[in-house]
């Protein structure tokens, strides 16, 4: 029993290590599973960053769902991992059947209409240029992410950083 609570508290401390220097597991589908680095690089047209949402309704609403993990974030929830897929300046279009950036739909990005329990998702819609200060987060791995093609357009200070992969898990 001394040896099992020693091996939790030692893994514990190791995790909360990990992520004061910046590691980041990631266990969701919304990009490959594993650990990333968060940098304090800008964030790049296709990269990975890490973001905290912001307390509005939808935000809140799918944490109260389970969308999100409950976290420190001011939505309640943990940062959630996504892809940068438009910035300052980028053409956006949001609808149902896809969302497209500069005219070019993105793969994975039709809006689902209900979540698998039945519920409805938000029916966004937005068309227009992508404002100084704000990015559309997306992600590009599956169909089934909650992203921007619910939340729409995000300030960009919400972003805690830019991600790397250090070791993603394959399949």
């Amino acid at each position: 029993m001394k040896r099992l609570a020693l091996v939790l508290i030692a893994s514990f401390f190791t995790v909360v290590v990990l992520c004061v220097v910046g590691v980041r597991l990631n266990t969701t589908n919304s990009v490959p599973r594993g650990f990333y680095w968060l940098t304090d690089s800008p964030a790049r047209k296709g990269g990975l960053v890490a973001f905290c949402p912001p307390k509005e309704r939808v935000f809140v609403e799918a944490v109260g769902r389970g969308y999100l993990g409950p976290g420190f974030c001011p939505a309640g929830s943990l940062p959630l991992i996504k892809h940068v897929a438009a910035l300052p300046g980028d053409f956006v279009q949001i609808e149902p059947a896809g969302t497209a950036i500069n005219n070019q739909v993105l793969p994975n990005s039709r809006q689902v209409v209900t979540d698998p329990l039945g519920r409805y998702l938000p029916a966004l819609r937005f068309r227009g240029i992508v404002p100084e200060g704000r990015v559309l987060l997306m992600a590009n791995d599956t169909q089934v992410s909650f992203d921007g093609r619910y939340f729409g357009l995000v300030s960009s200070q919400l972003i805690l950083g830019s991600l790397a992969p250090l070791w993603v898990f394959s399949g």
